[in-house]
């Protein structure tokens, strides 16, 4: 009977440890992601200064330039990112 008992535990332990090996990965996989995260937030605020800086400059240059408008932008923006979102599910 103890011998079923202590197949039992060492079963239930490797159990655990498989457990918490995976546990790890997953956390190490959650770190990695949110450092993806913060650096994409990184190059967008960075991608922002640049543009407003460019659109001062463009504004002064060609007051009536069609990127000055908000909308044009949005319109060029949302092509190129719907254009990136449909061929990488195509990939």
């Amino acid at each position: 009977m103890d011998m079923l008992f202590l197949g039992q535990a060492r079963q239930n332990t490797r159990i655990a440890n498989e457990n918490a090996l995976a546990a790890n990965e997953w956390a190490a996989y959650a770190r990695q992601l949110e450092g993806l995260l913060l650096e994409a937030k990184a190059n967008l605020i960075g991608a922002r200064a640049v543009r407003d800086v460019a659109l001062t400059e463009l504004g002064k240059l060609d007051p009536q330039n069609y990127l000055l408008v908000k909308e044009n932008r949005v319109r060029i923006g949302q092509a190129a990112y719907n254009e990136e979102m449909h061929s990488s599910r195509r990939a």
